[in-house]
């Protein structure tokens, strides 16, 4: 649940991405919130890729913005740039032809320049192909302080060129020499204020209208909110409407008392919270705060690594489900590790086959969609599933997660929960709890999502 993509369209490139993000920063990234979907985003490029609208627009579009002639850093100039013959993607890069002159150098340069165009060219490929019905492409000769005129971008003189691309508007390009009007034009204003402007006199029919309309109801200007729409003349109707949004709004905002909607997707854990805290968790939703930093060697992350690759098995993880929603006392220590897989491998779940580590459940409660992932699962000889769910931590776990594990597994197998035990092991103590789940039914959860 840290981890969400925009619009919550998850891709295995945008979590790992997110992750090379938290690596970079040294700490936890604020949880990102999905857009609503009627609105204008603003968006870089390559914050773009992999999502699609049916309108895109690409500013800018101007020599030396776009494509960019910013130079990269290399490694014969700058210091802190690794050297090419050392990365990875070595081949991708241009080398010295020779070190005698200059001759080397200025060939390495002219490699560079080609180089840095074609990812550019590439990028404009991928803002261009976001767009699923229009694409519209801009740049400017004039901003507010350039004292030279921009020229086109080569991108949008080769789009030009398509046919199917319509041009609305493209000027003729101003002599080099020529001044920017918005630092030779000065703005003028009258003084004093002519108050009897076609603008003025427009404003003054509108009040007077709203006057009139007033007059007809007989009616405080409060009590004008009630008075139906097509009451008011037609030039003051969509200011009725506004202002009702907007006061309907205000009074929202200001009521003692906030409705928060359940989110048509949950985890596992949040089910818990839901349960036990349901305020805490409106709190949450209401005004979501960044969580405290985690170090990327915790405790909990690298034992579940661990039994997986001891088991042969690996999977993508979400975190928060790692950590599970009780193990409030998860402490991160290192050299607690090797003390956990030691009480592991003396455990009776250390020469037990899996059927399954980290299996995903995704099922639909009470209108919403519940995910998670469980632990591991088992299987008996009589063709019973035994779900099981590891604890790093010591405090007990609520049975609420273990319910909707057990229901799940069942709904997506087609089986009886009956035939779905489920159980908490506490590593450390080599402890089985089974705590009874039974009269935490489909109904009873669906239930508790409806209230």
């Amino acid at each position: 649940d840290e981890f969400n993509d925009l619009d919550g369209r998850v891709s295995l490139r945008s979590f790992l991405s997110y992750l090379q993000a938290m690596a970079n920063e040294k700490q936890a990234l604020d949880t990102a919130q999905p857009s609503p979907t009627e609105s204008v985003k603003l968006l870089t490029i390559h914050g773009a890729k992999g999502l699609e609208y049916d309108v895109v627009i690409i500013p800018g579009m101007d020599a030396k913005t776009f494509p960019s002639i910013k130079k990269r850093d290399v490694w014969i100039r700058h210091m802190q740039a690794v050297p090419f013959s050392l990365r990875g993607d070595a081949q991708d890069f241009p080398a010295i032809s020779t070190w005698e002159g200059n001759g080397g150098g200025e060939a390495f340069d002219e490699q560079m320049k080609e180089l840095s165009l074609a990812e550019e060219r590439r990028l404009g490929y991928v803002a261009v192909t976001r767009a699923k019905k229009q694409v519209f492409m801009s740049g400017s000769v004039w901003g507010l302080t350039q004292t030279t005129p921009r020229k086109p971008s080569a991108f949008l003189e080769e789009a030009r060129e398509v046919a199917d691309v319509l041009t609305h508007v493209w000027v003729d390009q101003p002599d080099d020499k020529e001044r920017n009007p918005w630092i030779t034009e000065a703005a003028s204003v009258q003084w004093p204020v002519v108050l009897d402007s076609p603008r003025d006199r427009a404003r003054r029919e509108v009040a007077n209208d709203v006057r009139i309309a007033a007059d007809m109801a007989g009616s405080t200007s409060m009590d004008l909110l009630d008075i139906p729409v097509d009451t008011y003349p037609v030039n003051v109707q969509q200011w009725v409407r506004d202002a009702r949004l907007l006061i309907e709004e205000a009074r929202i905002q200001h009521a003692p008392v906030r409705e928060v909607p359940i989110p048509d997707s949950l985890s596992a854990s949040a089910i818990v919270r839901l349960t036990h805290d349901r305020q805490g968790f409106a709190r949450d939703l209401l005004r979501p705060m960044p969580r405290p930093p985690a170090r990327a060697a915790s405790r909990g992350t690298d034992f579940h690594a661990w039994v997986e690759a001891r088991f042969g098995q690996r999977a993508l993880i979400n975190r928060d489900e790692l950590l599970g929603a009780s193990d409030d006392d998860f402490v991160v220590a290192d050299d607690k590790l090797k003390e956990l897989q030691d009480a592991f491998e003396a455990g009776p779940y250390a020469d037990r086959q899996p059927y399954a580590i980290e299996a995903p459940i995704q099922i639909v409660l009470g209108g919403r969609v519940i995910v998670g992932r469980i632990d591991a699962v088992y299987q008996d000889d009589d063709g019973t599933f035994d779900l099981i769910d590891w604890k790093t931590g010591t405090k007990p776990a609520d049975r609420e997660q273990l319910a909707v594990y057990r229901i799940a597994w069942a709904k997506m197998h087609g089986i009886d929960p009956d035939r779905v035990k489920v159980g908490f092991y506490y590593v450390l103590d080599q402890r089985l709890d089974r705590p009874d789940v039974s009269d935490l039914t489909a109904e009873s959860i669906e239930q508790l999502l409806t209230d």
